[in-house]
């Protein structure tokens, strides 16, 4: 109707994550971090040896060169008369691989990412200048990457029985916005459900936070053996915003993009578990 105002579209505000009081556990549970800057596909990579970034990095931190080859397959299809065979994907590019003697840090690089991960996670003030060195070595070498996306990933794997804690149920160390059907009340108001009858758990959610992306997983581990469970909770927080393309012409966007996520990431792990667990990991302030 003419004359008529439209009210202005509601706008809610982005999840955030509450902060909690940063502590560095006695009992570590972190397995592993990952932070993958990925770009458009470099094809040169794909054919030739990075021998100039090879040469920047130190060989003092990554003594140990290795390339995973990708597998190519040949498919033939008989036939008596005019047929459609479907496109191939394009087989996964080299991967380059660059490892301290312990196998403790490594870096991967490929046509398409740059990776630094590691085993033995001490701190941020430990891992974050060697992810801007190896970014800033990167762009050197290729200066003509379009970065798409930048991820920071955190895994950690609950053992029970290292925490002596082998006869408490997962509902009293980990959240149940992680357990799905292992939540109690979840399927049955009698009690608990019984852990041995859950073959397998899988939880998945891709979150929309304040200044960051959020893939989070929990995932029910069992041993051969099918004696022992642990369990993981894995937070991939990732950019794909305009500020990527920014990433290698700016040292100061890259910080600021990856202090972001370490601040998200920071925050999630005090709120995917309970207080005993939390006591259990032997806690001290940082």
């Amino acid at each position: 109707m003419r004359g008529c105002r439209v009210p202005p579209a509601f706008v809610r505000p982005r999840m955030k994550i509450a902060p909690s009081n940063r502590v560095k556990y006695a009992h570590n549970p972190l397995a592993e971090v990952v932070c993958q800057l990925r770009f458009d596909r470099l094809v040169e990579l794909d054919s030739s040896e990075p021998a100039e970034f090879q040469a920047a990095l130190s060989n003092s931190t990554y003594p140990n060169r290795t390339v995973e080859q990708p597998v190519g397959i040949s498919l033939h299809v008989a036939t008596n008369g005019p047929v459609s065979v479907p496109q191939l994907p394009a087989p996964p590019a080299r991967v380059f691989q660059f490892a301290a003697a312990d196998s403790s840090w490594r870096v991967s690089l490929c046509s398409d990412f740059v990776a630094l991960s590691t085993n033995r996670y001490e701190s941020w003030d430990d891992f974050q200048p060697r992810m801007l060195e190896l970014v800033e070595i990167f762009a050197k070498c290729y200066s003509g990457a379009v970065p798409k996306r930048l991820g920071l990933r955190y895994k950690d794997v609950i053992e029970r029985e290292s925490l002596g804690l082998a006869d408490t149920p997962w509902h009293e160390l980990v959240k149940p916005f992680l357990l799905g059907p292992l939540a109690p009340g979840a399927l049955s108001d009698d009690s608990p459900p019984d852990e041995g009858e859950i073959g397998n758990l899988l939880l998945q959610s891709r979150l929309k936070l304040e200044d960051c992306m959020l893939l989070l997983q929990s995932t029910l581990l069992r041993s051969i053996d099918g004696g022992r469970q642990a369990f993981l909770i894995d937070g991939d927080f990732f950019t794909e915003d305009a500020t990527c393309l920014e990433m290698l012409r700016d040292a100061t966007v890259f910080r600021g993009a990856l202090d972001k996520l370490h601040n998200n990431a920071g925050a999630l792990f005090q709120r995917c578990i309970t207080g005993k667990l939390h006591n259990a990991l032997s806690p001290e302030s940082t």
